[in-house]
């Protein structure tokens, strides 16, 4: 994984990231929401490479530099596991839209559960739809997991703020960059289980776009128990 916490990184960063067809994107921060704060941004390349970028001390400046373009490109399709605070967030505090993009929340729930009403977190597709996942590795990533809640989690005994230290937790940093890593799998997984064909992708697309546009929409952010029930419709 790389830090890029410099102007020059940014742009020797988006320079390899632009040669993908596709990447995944996540976010951390406080609050995370178009009222928090967005710390960082990691970005996962199809060779592996992790790039965390630290908008904390670089701030628009990230998104000016390159970054923006790149998550803006009609060239690269960006996942994203529920994209709705972390897209929210990006266009109402740097202006910054995401598109093309795949929900891979959408793509999950429309592949293994259409029927539901509910969607499931990331934690749970890891834990109980991820094949591709030795038990070795899956417990290797709850200890990840487990170490970096605890210094962020209230309920847990930590801060958000730790988000905004510097120089970041090397905890924070491995927390940061697991998730994305594996969301490649996580949609290649989903598809195997859809209709085959473009027409998929376009319809997951379509939704995807709708949800996270109704999301920046809104007059006010979703939150709390509202966000567990499924808003979309599902692609079959």
């Amino acid at each position: 994984m790389e830090m890029v916490d410099t102007v020059d990184k940014v742009q020797q960063a988006c320079r390899s990231i632009a040669a993908f067809s596709r990447i995944v994107i996540d976010l951390e921060g406080i609050n995370l929401c178009r009222d928090g704060r967005i710390c960082i941004v990691q970005v996962a390349c199809e060779d592996g490479t992790v790039y965390i970028f630290d908008v904390t001390t670089l701030g628009a400046k990230v998104f000016g530099s390159g970054l923006g373009g790149i998550l803006a490109s009609p060239y690269i399709l960006k996942l994203i596991f529920d994209g709705r605070s972390d897209c929210d967030a990006l266009y109402h505090q740097f202006r910054v839209q995401v598109f093309p993009l795949i929900d891979l929340q959408v793509a999950h729930i429309s592949a293994f559960r259409p029927t539901s009403e509910f969607v499931v977190g990331l934690k749970t597709v890891l834990e109980k739809s991820s094949p591709w996942l030795t038990a070795a590795r899956r417990d290797e990533i709850a200890r990840i997991k487990q170490a970096g809640v605890a210094l962020f989690a209230p309920e847990k005994g930590g801060s958000y703020q730790v988000w905004d230290e510097r120089p970041l937790s090397p905890l924070l940093v491995e927390y940061a960059a697991v998730d994305v890593a594996l969301l490649f799998q996580v949609y290649e997984h989903a598809l195997a289980n859809l209709p085959r064909g473009m027409d998929t992708v376009h319809k997951l697309m379509q939704v995807s776009k709708q949800r996270v546009d109704t999301c920046i929409a809104a007059s006010i952010p979703t939150s709390g128990r509202e966000r567990a029930f499924r808003d979309f419709d599902c692609v079959v």
